[in-house]
């Protein structure tokens, strides 16, 4: 009866202390200094400093917009793809342990996506006309132009040669001469330098 009872006095002492190890299993410690290393239009890199745990390994959940994205990242930097262009996202990042000790997240860090790059020319300028013709000059006149994103200005051509750029779409051509034929044509261009085709003469 003794034998049996020392038994269980050191089978409960054992369980005892296998719970208190459990019981003071910490979570690891919060990951902090979260950063955007880099990014464009649809991939964005991550990186910070890693965390501590008093049992072992530490891994990572990666967070966007409040959603967990990433499950158990062993390293402490991450590179996410296939987002959309031109969105915000919002990114925060927790460590985990291996018996599933997950800290609370970090703070967070927000990054907007690049937009395209804009590839789309303008339309050609339409309706060029001359009028208040003198001696010496002559006042053009032509519809604008649309494009996807805006248009920024006209280039004007005198006989092949870019003379100017304008932002309307009236210029008064000066410095001519007399009983001399004149070309003129005017193409429109937009922010990213994408030119139309030429207008007719």
């Amino acid at each position: 009866m003794r034998k049996l009872l020392h038994f269980l006095s050191v089978f409960l002492f054992l369980f005892s202390c296998k719970a208190d190890q459990d019981l003071f299993d910490l979570t690891p410690t919060l990951p902090t200094n979260l950063v955007v290393l880099d990014y464009d239009t649809d991939t964005i890199i991550l990186q910070w400093d890693s965390s501590f745990d008093d049992k072992g390994e530490v891994f990572y959940n990666l967070y966007s917009n409040g959603d967990k994205l990433i499950e158990k990242i062993k390293d402490t930097i991450e590179e996410i793809v296939g987002l959309t262009p031109n969105t915000e996202y919002i990114f925060a990042v927790s460590s985990i342990d291996e018996a599933e000790n997950e800290s609370s997240q970090s703070s967070a860090v927000s990054v907007t996506t690049l937009s395209p790059a804009d590839t789309e020319a303008p339309s050609a300028p339409l309706g060029l006309s001359s009028s208040n013709v003198t001696v010496t000059g002559v006042e053009l006149n032509w519809s604008a132009s649309t494009d996807n994103v805006g248009v920024t200005g006209y280039k004007v051509y005198q006989d092949g040669s870019e003379i100017t750029q304008v932002t309307g779409t009236v210029y008064s051509v000066t410095g001519l001469g007399g009983s001399t034929t004149y070309s003129f044509t005017v193409l429109a261009i937009d922010e990213a330098e994408n030119e139309s085709s030429q207008s007719s003469a």
